[in-house]
């Protein structure tokens, strides 16, 4: 299995779960592998990003470069080694 190297940009909210990570180094080139690799590593990754049927919430949105994985092809999205994988977090109200 290939090693990706990612670069990370997440929220304040949520980088204090990954010890304020600015990199990852994980095994595989799906964005599933990314997570898992989150949640090995630091737990209590998933139960934050996923409701109770294994679905993103509705609030969390991941970008591959720029692309948003809800239109690329979700969890089995490809990441590329050097790539930027951000999180914004949605917010509502007015």
């Amino acid at each position: 299995m290939n090693i990706t190297n990612v670069t990370l940009k997440f929220p304040s909210q949520f980088s204090g779960y990954i010890n304020n990570e600015k990199t990852a180094q994980f095994e595989g080139e799906k964005f599933s592998d990314f997570i898992n690799y989150l949640d090995d590593t630091f737990g209590y990754i998933k139960e934050r990003l996923f409701d109770e049927n294994g679905e993103l919430r509705p609030y969390i949105n991941f970008y591959i470069g720029k692309k948003n994985i809800k239109t690329l092809q979700g969890l089995q999205s490809e990441v590329s080694n050097g790539e930027k994988i951000t999180l914004l977090l949605s917010r509502a109200g007015g």
